[in-house]
């Protein structure tokens, strides 16, 4: 989901979504911060969007998978 210029990725489709999954925000001299929601932790700051989305790969929780079509509950 795209929101307020920040990408927010989430395990689930429906309302209400997962926070612990990285959410990517540009920064405003270039390069990104991306931020875990669900503990407020920074994961880093990189330069690339490539960078930024391996960044979140790298911290997905333990046995993520494709999104499921239901809300956070679900899981």
């Amino acid at each position: 989901m795209v929101s307020h210029g920040a990408l927010s990725l989430h395990r689930c489709t429906r309302f209400p979504w997962t926070n612990d999954v990285g959410t990517l925000y540009p920064r405003a001299g270039g390069g990104f911060m991306v931020i875990r929601s669900s503990d407020h932790t920074v994961l880093g700051k990189p330069d690339t969007v490539e960078d930024a989305v391996a960044l979140i790969v790298a911290n997905l929780p333990e046995g993520t998978g494709p999104a499921i079509d239901g809300t956070a509950d679900d899981l």
